[in-house]
């Protein structure tokens, strides 16, 4: 309990202390140098990605068995998660981490990856890749302080489960990136809910209205908005968290 305690208190202290003291002095390069802007933010929030590995691993001897494909840090990925429990998030930093490290020490690079390389400045090389981590979320988790206003700086994607707005939301969200030519790794819950009892109760409801299978539905319109417009130029990884 207290382990548990000191966790989330850590973890919602660094939160806080990064948004007041190094994401609002940055806030305003928004307006003189919004390109700069966006790889300052982005890079910050990188760093902060170490630290829950950091936090787990180190100080609380988690162990993660990653099984799977190498995640490449310098293209685009749509990487699928599911939800079983409120928390199981907390553990795509550990998961996402470890896919981009590549041990295979005998893999050929190819030509096309050295060229990749090459292109990194140095703010790429700080965040460990080209890529940068992009979460979609429920509306709400916006107005969340410290955790909602950081990443709304960071331009996660908000969905409010309302298909008109949220149609016009993921045009913008994308098209925004491709205009700036930015490679991410959008990390989509598809399920859209944990797997709590009173979630099962309502998509089973919901199943049954619509004479659909008894399981938590997949936000398909989602997804498939997603799938089409990342279409020409991103990787389709499958990953969850048992």
């Amino acid at each position: 309990m207290a382990a548990g305690v000191l966790i989330c208190v850590s973890w919602y202290y660094t939160i806080l202390a990064g948004f007041y003291i190094l994401y609002c002095p940055v806030m305003y390069l928004m307006f003189i140098n919004h390109v700069l802007y966006r790889k300052l933010v982005d890079v910050l929030f990188a760093l902060w990605e170490l630290f829950p590995v950091a936090l787990f691993q180190c100080c609380y001897g988690t162990k993660l068995h990653h099984y799977g494909d190498y995640v490449n840090p310098d293209e685009t990925t749509i990487i699928i998660m599911n939800h079983r429990t409120r928390v199981d998030w907390n553990y795509v930093w550990i998961a996402l981490y470890h896919a981009t490290q590549n041990t295979n020490v005998f893999e050929c690079v190819c030509k096309e990856n050295e060229v990749s390389m090459e292109k990194r400045n140095i703010l790429d090389i700080i965040a460990g890749g080209k890529s940068r981590i992009k979460v979609v979320l429920k509306d709400e988790i916006k107005s969340v302080p410290g955790m909602g206003w950081i990443m709304q700086l960071n331009y996660f994607l908000y969905l409010k489960r309302n298909w008109e707005e949220d149609q016009l939301n993921m045009f913008q969200y994308i098209d925004y990136y491709k205009k700036l030519g930015y490679s991410q790794r959008v990390v989509l819950f598809p399920e859209g809910t944990d797997l709590s009892e009173e979630n099962k109760r309502r998509s089973e409801k919901f199943a049954i209205s619509k004479q659909l299978p008894h399981t938590i539905n997949l936000r398909r319109l989602n997804w498939t908005c997603c799938a089409e417009k990342y279409h020409d130029t991103c990787s389709f990884i499958s990953k969850g968290i048992p």
